[in-house]
């Protein structure tokens, strides 16, 4: 009798963990070089929200990242820049992060003038002939800013090889391995925060006030599914104080209300 118990019972436990549903796999890759601790915070409590998936993650560059996902190895990859080329094969969430718009950086050694017009990038450029522009092969900074970049002579990029680095990037620039950086003002003052020389803002026209980033994925029925659920979550975690404090967070003070204009007037748009 008591093994007739024992075996009824293991059919019954067999059967119900068989009518369960079984979590769907997810493999995302992380740049873990990016240092975007804001895009951290917004990734982590997605993770916890989004129970149904079970979610691996890989460390890999953007475009390892984007390679293996071509060949159909993983399914998404974090905190990416929305660009046409990669609409073509890519699905994208509703974006898990904001950043202020691209600005143009000079290093504290270059001579400006005390009063600087708006220009733009070629102009400022023609007029410095011996002055290099540092970018990142692996990095996209939006069709806009890919065009302009597109059309500066080779003769003065600097085009860092390897991963996305944007400390690197920063400490090549003060180092004046070049004298101009495109960077988010965000990420140049969490930067120079602690030290008293700080790199040079100069006024360049036609880059686009807010970039943000999304999870990007290969089109299939999970990934479908999957960037469904993220988008749900994010509709209710953008409204919520949490998401645009962990955004203010790493933003330096003096940015903050620019930030919130920008983020108010991003919503707007997208209601």
């Amino acid at each position: 009798m008591n093994r007739l118990g024992i075996l009824i019972g293991l059919l019954l436990c067999c059967r119900y963990s068989i009518a369960q549903p079984q979590p769907q796999a997810i493999t995302i890759y992380n740049n873990p070089s990016q240092g975007v601790l804001t895009e951290s915070r917004v990734f982590s409590y997605l993770q916890s929200q989004l129970t149904q998936f079970e979610i691996t993650q890989s460390d890999a560059s953007v475009d390892r990242a984007l390679k293996n996902i071509a060949d159909g190895e993983g399914e998404c990859v974090r905190n990416l820049v929305v660009n046409k080329a990669r609409s073509k094969t890519l699905l994208f969430s509703e974006p898990t992060t904001y950043f202020l718009g691209l600005q143009v950086f000079a290093s504290p050694t270059v001579q400006l003038s005390s009063i600087q017009t708006e220009q733009d990038l070629k102009t400022l450029l023609t007029k410095h002939p011996k002055w290099l522009l540092g970018v990142e092969k692996e990095r996209s900074y939006g069709d806009i800013a890919d065009a302009m970049i597109q059309q500066t002579s080779p003769e003065q990029l600097y085009i860092k090889e390897g991963s996305e680095n944007e400390a690197q990037m920063y400490s090549m620039l003060m180092n004046n391995r070049f004298e101009l950086l495109l960077e988010y003002p965000t990420v140049i003052a969490y930067h120079a925060k602690e030290v008293s020389e700080k790199p040079l803002p100069i006024a360049v026209s036609g880059f686009a006030p807010f970039i943000t980033g999304h999870i990007a994925c290969r089109d299939t029925s999970v990934t479908r599914r999957f960037l469904a659920a993220v988008n749900s979550v994010l509709a209710g975690l953008t409204m919520d104080e949490r998401f645009i404090n962990w955004h203010l967070e790493f933003i330096d003070k003096s940015l903050h209300d620019t930030f919130k204009q920008q983020f108010s007037q991003a919503q707007s748009s997208r209601l």
